[in-house]
Order: C-alpha cells, then sequence, then structure tokens
C-alpha cells in the first residue's frame, strides 16, 4: 500500500469511476484501516453504488442546465413581448 501522510491510518483504497455514458466525472474513493479489506463482492456493490451516483451527479447538473434555459427563454420571450408592444402604434383618441 501507499504510505500517504494525509491519511496515515489506511490500509485499503480502492477509487471507482463515477462515468456517464463513457465519461469519467469523478471518482468514488473508500478506504479502510485493514489491510485487504474489499472483496471481489465489496468491489462489485462500490461499483454499482458509484454508478448510481454518477447518474444523480448528471441528473442534478441536466435539470439545473433545464432550468437555465428556461429562465434565458421566458426572458427573450418577455422582451419579445415588450418590443412588441411598444411596435404598436396608438389608437387615435375619440
Amino acid at each position: 500500500f501507499f504510505d500517504n501522510p494525509e491519511l496515515p491510518h489506511t490500509r485499503s483504497e480502492i477509487a471507482l469511476p463515477l462515468k456517464v455514458r463513457d465519461r469519467v466525472i469523478g471518482v468514488l474513493d473508500v478506504q479502510s484501516t485493514e489491510e485487504a479489506a474489499f472483496s471481489e463482492e465489496d468491489v462489485e456493490v462500490l461499483q454499482t453504488m458509484a454508478d448510481q451516483v454518477a447518474l444523480a451527479i448528471e441528473n442534478a447538473r441536466l435539470l439545473e442546465e433545464s432550468q437555465r434555459t428556461l429562465r434565458e427563454l421566458q426572458t427573450a420571450y418577455g422582451e419579445h413581448i415588450r418590443t412588441a408592444w411598444e411596435g404598436m402604434e396608438t389608437p387615435p383618441a375619440f
């Protein structure tokens, strides 16, 4: 194992990719104070968890992007309507 002065008690570590489609967006890093702490089953479960975390992060990103786009469209629509109203001639007063 790698002796890390920042984490002196770590004896086992596993880093799992957070992937969206084929793009890595981060890493889930799990550590233990025990040597050889992670079994193959642990790796499978942790990778499933990493996949779910990546999906949640991507969904949050997509939601934020959608909300930003909606705000931009609402602003553009409001400006368009305002411009249209300003461009209308005032009807003559009787």
